[in-house]
């Protein structure tokens, strides 16, 4: 098999990095503990822990608990709290080190992810079984040693990183998508050429809202965007992004193809050759752009053969070496009517 060249691997763990970082995010890691920690408190008193055994809490866990002046709900998962918010699931599920995948198996609950993104309502029996796994879990934890709060945060981020680096693993080529949708338009956003982005829930979001970190969140949920112009930027598949000029004409298609294994080139390579030929059919002048990460020997002689086929290496985007990722970013906005540069 072809030897992986260093700076396809560095790409693919700098692509790691900022899914892991957008993930934390999105999903709302970041802060969850200190919510809970803000919200529970109050909470606390009004709850019947009833039969504990019956919560799948052992034996002199609340008590131990309670010896150390702890706050039980900050330790113990509770079924009506996860009733009244499904965001304090992700939360109970994270400090008993249970991935998604292992709640579902362990509860019985299938609809675990739906759940704590609020797509699905948990039922009152629903509750009891995840309240129960949970705890079940945790307790095994504090039998060992009930840990300290920086312990117990320490556990809920490295189980958010486990549930993140599952994700990841069929996500590699939908994070160089998002990465170059979200930097070409941070560029046409610096540039104030921006008139609107529409999310796939259909709502317009307006230039004045937008901001940078805005689009890092969101890019990868919009279908299209326009331009000042009333140019139209599509983000879909075949191509992963398509430039529609002011008069409707296609102007341009971008292939991203972030994919490292050298054994699936070909297979990256027919389907980008298969986009592109819609692309020229719809109009024999539209520039067709490649973005890609791993171009082996064969790869790259077939390209050669293919008229009118900028080829971009992503790790050279990313980084803007050599001014690469400008010039990508210049090449669309041109396709645009935008600018007349690269063109």
């Amino acid at each position: 098999m072809p030897r992986v060249p260093r700076e396809v691997t560095a790409e693919q763990y700098q692509l790691r990095a900022t899914y892991f970082t957008n993930k934390l995010e999105k999903d709302l890691y970041v802060g969850l503990f200190e919510f809970v920690s803000e919200n529970l408190a109050s909470a606390e008193d009004a709850l019947c822990w009833g039969n504990s055994n019956s919560f799948g809490i052992g034996p002199n866990v609340m008590s131990n608990i309670e010896e150390r002046s702890l706050h039980p709900l900050q330790y113990l998962c509770h079924p009506n709290i996860i009733l009244s918010n499904p965001r304090y699931l992700t939360y109970y599920r994270c400090i008993a080190a249970l991935p998604q995948k292992g709640l579902k198996t362990l509860s019985g609950v299938s609809s675990v992810e739906k759940i704590e993104s609020g797509q699905s309502r948990c039922n009152p029996e629903q509750a009891v079984r995840l309240a129960r796994t949970i705890n079940e879990n945790l307790t095994a934890i504090y039998a060992v040693a009930i840990p300290g709060i920086e312990k117990l945060k320490g556990i809920m981020y490295a189980t958010a990183g486990t549930t993140i680096d599952g994700s990841w693993r069929n996500k590699i080529g939908s994070e160089g998508e998002r990465i170059v949708r979200t930097l070409f338009l941070k560029e046409l956003l610096l540039n104030g050429e921006i008139s609107k982005v529409t999310p796939r829930t259909g709502d317009d979001i307006p230039a004045r809202s937008l901001r940078t970190g805005w689009l890092d969140d969101n890019t990868a949920d919009l279908q299209s965007a326009m331009t000042t112009n009333g140019a139209v930027v599509l983000f879909g598949s075949e191509p992963d992004i398509t430039l529609i000029a002011p008069d409707s004409k296609i102007v341009g298609g971008v292939e991203i193809k972030a994919g490292i294994d050298p054994a699936g080139a070909l297979e990256r390579l027919g389907a980008m050759m298969k986009s592109f030929e819609n692309i020229r059919a719809a109009s024999s002048e539209a520039e067709t752009i490649l973005v890609a990460s791993c171009i082996t020997d064969e790869v790259q002689q077939r390209l050669q053969g293919m008229k009118g086929v900028r080829l971009f290496i992503m790790t050279d985007v990313i980084q803007n070496t050599k001014s690469q990722g400008i010039k990508l970013m210049n090449i669309m906005r041109a396709c645009l009517g935008l600018t007349d540069g690269y063109r």
